[in-house]
């Protein structure tokens, strides 16, 4: 009998969690994630106002038992891969130790099995299961085993940033499941280090000397503020530029070239929506739980953005993609330049280092075409702008970006410039496969490709650079004359 009465409660919450995901018009997954991040406020909330002041063991528990019961809830039995992960490379830095080869074996190991795991979970479409938050938890593991690594370099051999980061000894198992089990980052991030964890857990990241808990309900109710109008702005206009729309034969064979243009644009916003709502969302249980303090800044206001992962304003007024990559997922592009494209210096060549970075990024998430292609684009992209950048400078052209008349027709422009090929490359990101981004690109003819690809490197290496080049020798002051006739050093001869 109470078997069948488990069963059907199961069944009652999986019925009405179904119902809220018809309503939403989403995936009753994504409706599970969401409402376990809401519910994290009130971990947050019991953390702050019950356990303030209790010893650092106390929370541990209280983290591990929490987000086990949230990973239960959302992936049943799929929770036990991130414990085990979690086990298997304890057990490792416990016996190897902070050696190149624990720090390269986590690095291959952890990655190899989300790999793994992506090949044998994935399905035709987006998934999300556990899966999901142990993306983020490989990015954790990899990160703790390095910070064990560099602690156990020579001070000589360390960065300003190591030092300030890294472990010299092992965590215990209670500190590890904890680090990697708080529910304010182990569903979408963001990335911490297990030192800011340890200062956090002993009470030393508080906004007062008197030891009481920080005033962080309000920040934290702000950033969820935030959060709740992305959602809002996706729940009421996204639902005109769906998936489904970009892939339907109105968009593909009804519509102009230019207005084709425009839906990219306007979709691949929609689509950052989504990912920062749920940033944002994790970000403010950060906040109220005090993780995230930084001290005080200039105006001795407290600062909660130890672990900010979007810059609002910056990311909606961007007119460049270098300015969306800044202002957008920051906490993961601060691990992979902090653990990745840092390390790789031997290289000797920024574009190198910039590629195999990227090419990182990719792996991480999966082995569809698509992270690739998008991946791909972000680099050449940014290279096409730090050309022109070049060009504009060199040439005097930049001084108009201000003029009052072209100002704001430029700003306008570059804008949806950004919006457009911030959009083009997240084609490929969500639909993942090439059969399908196939035909959204050629439905645009392949206008990405053709400018990034053909039309400016041609003309940057073969036309302006050369022009360049040779505008500036001919004005160099080294070749220019004393009277007109004959350069410096024919005079020289002459005398």
């Amino acid at each position: 009998m109470a078997t069948t009465m488990e069963k059907d409660d199961t069944g009652m919450v999986e019925g009405i969690l179904q119902t809220i995901a018809d309503l939403a018009g989403a995936k009753e997954p994504i409706i599970r994630l969401l409402l376990s991040m809401l519910f994290s406020y009130v971990l947050a909330a019991i953390l702050r106002s019950v356990l303030h002041g209790f010893p650092a063991t106390l929370k541990h528990i209280y983290f591990i038992v929490t987000g086990l019961a949230l990973a239960y809830f959302n992936y049943g039995y799929g929770t036990i891969h991130s414990l085990g992960a979690i086990l298997v490379n304890y057990v490792m830095l416990l016996v190897i130790g902070g050696t190149p080869i624990s720090a390269l074996l986590s690095l291959v190991g952890n990655l190899g099995y989300l790999v793994g795991a992506y090949y044998y979970m994935s399905t035709d479409d987006y998934d999300v299961n556990w899966t999901t938050p142990h993306c983020v938890l490989t990015l954790r593991l990899i990160g703790l085993a390095w910070d064990l690594y560099d602690g156990n370099k020579p001070e000589s051999r360390q960065s300003k940033e190591q030092k300030s980061i890294c472990i010299r000894t092992p965590p215990s198992p209670l500190e590890i499941l904890g680090y990697c089990y708080y529910f304010g980052g182990f569903f979408v991030g963001p990335q911490f280090p297990i030192r800011r964890y340890y200062d956090f857990v002993n009470d030393r990241l508080l906004d007062n000397s008197e030891g009481k808990p920080s005033d962080s309900v309000r920040p934290a109710l702000i950033r969820l503020g935030h959060a709740s109008l992305y959602i809002s702005l996706s729940v009421f206009i996204a639902p005109y530029y769906t998936n489904e729309y970009l892939l339907s034969d109105e968009f593909l064979n009804e519509t102009s070239f230019w207005y084709k243009l425009f839906v990219v644009a306007i979709w691949g916003e929609f689509k950052l929506w989504h990912y920062c709502s749920a940033w944002l969302i994790s970000e403010g249980v950060c906040i109220l739980s005090g993780i995230t303090y930084e001290g005080r800044d200039a105006t001795g206001a407290p600062n909660w953005k130890g672990c900010n992962n979007v810059r609002i304003s910056q990311l909606e007024s961007a007119v460049t993609l270098r300015q969306v990559i800044a202002a957008f997922n920051i906490n993961t592009n601060v691990w992979v330049a902090r653990y990745v494209y840092k390390r790789l210096k031997f290289l000797g060549n920024k574009v190198i280092s910039q590629a195999v970075t990227l090419l990182f990024l990719a792996v991480w998430h999966g082995y569809y075409i698509g992270y690739y292609i998008c991946f791909f684009f972000e680099l050449i992209i940014v290279q096409f702008e730090l050309q022109w950048e070049s060009v504009m400078a060199k040439t005097g052209l930049s001084k108009y970006y201000h003029h009052p008349v072209l100002a704001v027709p430029l700003w306008i422009f570059k804008r949806f410039y950004t919006m457009l090929f911030m959009g083009y490359p997240l084609v490929s990101f969500v639909f993942l496969q090439w059969y399908r981004i196939v035909q959204i690109y050629s439905s645009v003819y392949f206008c990405g490709h053709v400018l990034f690809l053909l039309i400016w490197p041609l003309l940057y290496h073969f036309v302006l650079r050369p022009s360049l080049r040779k505008s500036s020798k001919t004005t160099d002051p080294a070749n220019s004359t004393k009277d007109g006739n004959a350069p410096v050093e024919e005079k020289k001869k002459e005398l």
